[in-house]
């Protein structure tokens, strides 16, 4: 299969490769396919091997007598391929930036789309972000990871499609601060957690009056509630609506009854909890 591999026309070569035959595979004697067109004088193999784009080539590897392909080619004399290897270095850390964007990026769309809907939506983005976060030991930036989403979201649905994501990844997994590949291996790990802890945006929980300042309003729908205090809100069925109050605020009206709560939404961290308390506290 090896040697097949290089005495192929070119075109074939490039269909091995696209259908999976492996262009690192060793012989009996630990040469690559690479090492053999090399020892060959296959330029032809060669330049195939090194410019098809669905396998990456280990270009550097030593084979049996401790020779890269690069020196047999050198040794032979040969400018073809010692110029066609010479290319491939340079090119080689663009494809492989292609091939990882290739392997990982779709498994980390679907690990951020947890109601598996083809989108994301801002409370699967805080809560991916959160519980890695909190497994790699740093704290995360509500206001960066906000201003990174509405970016990304380009057709502003407030929902991220795999395109949009494929578009603005870097920026938006830049915060989790590890190459891709570990990104999803460490979120594949904590499936069972995030599925505990998948956030909850507001208006899922709580009617808003439509005719809050249209500022406010998108705030509100972007806001997000933590799984916990989400399933307790839930529970207490509550017909609850936020109106606009004083001085940044919102009140929270339960059956036509203005709660003596008001919400800071922006300025206090803890207004989820708030939330809750004045709801049972209703219900009570």
């Amino acid at each position: 299969m090896l040697r097949l591999l290089f005495l192929l026309e070119g075109d074939a070569v490039e269909a091995l490769c696209r259908g999976g035959a492996n262009v690192n595979a060793l012989s009996l004697h630990s040469s690559t396919p690479l090492h053999l067109a090399c020892e060959q004088s296959a330029n032809d193999a060669v330049k195939q091997l090194l410019r098809q784009e669905w396998q990456l080539v280990d270009a550097e590897t030593e084979d049996g007598s401790r020779k890269t392909p690069f020196q047999i080619a050198a040794a032979k004399e040969n400018e073809v391929a010692m110029r066609e290897l010479k290319r491939y270095r340079f090119r080689r850390k663009e494809l492989y930036k292609k091939d990882m964007i290739l392997k990982w990026l779709r498994p980390l769309f679907d690990i951020f789309d947890q109601d598996n809907n083809g989108s994301i939506d801002q409370g699967e983005f805080f809560t991916i972000q959160a519980t890695f976060a909190a497994y790699m030991g740093y704290e995360t930036d509500d206001t960066a990871m906000k201003r990174m989403f509405h970016k990304a979201d380009v057709n502003h649905d407030n929902r991220i499609t795999f395109e949009e994501f494929a578009r603005s990844y870097e920026e938006l997994i830049g915060g989790m601060k590890r190459p891709l590949d570990e990104i999803v291996q460490t979120l594949s790990q904590l499936a069972d957690t995030l599925k505990q802890h998948k956030g909850v945006l507001l208006p899922q929980l709580v009617s808003i009056d439509k005719s809050i300042g249209k500022e406010a309003l998108l705030m509100l729908e972007d806001s997000v509630v933590s799984a916990g205090i989400a399933t307790q809100i839930r529970q207490l069925k509550s017909n609850a609506v936020l109106h606009e109050g004083k001085r940044g605020g919102y009140k929270i009206i339960v059956d036509g009854i203005s709660l003596p709560t008001t919400l800071h939404i922006d300025l206090n961290p803890h207004w989820e909890k708030d939330l809750l308390e004045a709801l049972k506290d209703a219900v009570d």
